[in-house]
């Protein structure tokens, strides 16, 4: 956790560093004042949307989810309301859906006779880069409201899943399987999402400490591959997701 601090604080800097040089005579010239950085650290409850592929899936429902997320905020020179986020976010989102499985050995056969139920808990990363506009001083208010929105680096780290025969409801595999991308970015596992959201910000009186609660919603630019038990399945589907935050900002 230090390195990444470490690599997020430089980076943040950065931004602002190159925001508030001015060339005076050859030279830059950087007012330290101007580089304030806050950290933030919340839990979230997730509520996914799933757009199923049919050909492969049946009776699709979305699980509980939930994340944990870790931001640092830079204050642009001479800005009192805007702001720029960039941290890393983890999420777990749940999806139950019928499906095909074919143990080691069988021959598959693709009738769209859904035998089994999978049950999978996806897990990923999103590195969000976000502009945040305060619609009020956050120092000059005890509450402050806001919206942001930006993009996203996602990287998925793999899936858990249980398979389950309806026909004895006996558990037929589980284990953890893989999620590539269809159309990746960087990494085999990594794609990119768009996100979005409001937030409300109360801060503790006589200190600059205080609560953060956020909604954000995360829009995945490519769909996902669900490789299931042995390779039994090969499944591209799509899912977004709505985040509800409370978090403390230090």
């Amino acid at each position: 956790m230090r390195s990444f601090r470490a690599i997020l604080i430089f980076s943040l800097s950065a931004v602002s560093l190159c925001s508030s040089a001015q060339k005076m005579g050859g030279d830059v010239h950087i007012n330290p004042k101007d580089i304030v950085m806050k950290w933030r650290a919340s839990f979230m409850a997730v509520v996914s949307f799933y757009k199923p592929n049919t050909d492969y899936m049946g009776n699709v429902k979305p699980t509980q989810g939930f994340g944990l997320s870790y931001k640092g905020e830079l204050n642009f020179p001479e800005s009192k309301k805007l702001k720029l986020l960039m941290g890393i976010e983890y999420l777990g989102e749940g999806i139950t859906f019928d499906s095909y499985y074919f143990p080691v050995g069988s021959t598959p056969f693709y009738d769209k006779n859904f035998a089994y139920t999978h049950k999978v808990r996806l897990h990923e990363l999103y590195i969000p880069i976000l502009f945040k506009q305060s619609i009020n001083s956050e120092n000059d208010n005890t509450n402050s409201f806001y919206f942001s929105a930006g993009w996203a680096y996602r990287y998925m780290l793999g899936a858990g899943y249980r398979i389950i025969s309806k026909t004895d409801s006996k558990m037929a595999a589980k284990g953890v399987s893989p999620l590539t991308i269809e159309h990746d970015l960087l990494m085999e596992n990594g794609s990119s999402a768009l996100m979005a959201g409001i937030g409300a910000e109360h801060r503790i009186p006589n200190m600059k400490q205080g609560w953060v609660f956020e909604v954000y919603y995360r829009y995945n630019l490519s769909r996902h591959r669900y490789i299931g038990d042995n390779n039994s399945n090969n499944i591209l589907f799509r899912n977004n997701n709505l985040s509800i935050s409370v978090g403390y900002e230090f």
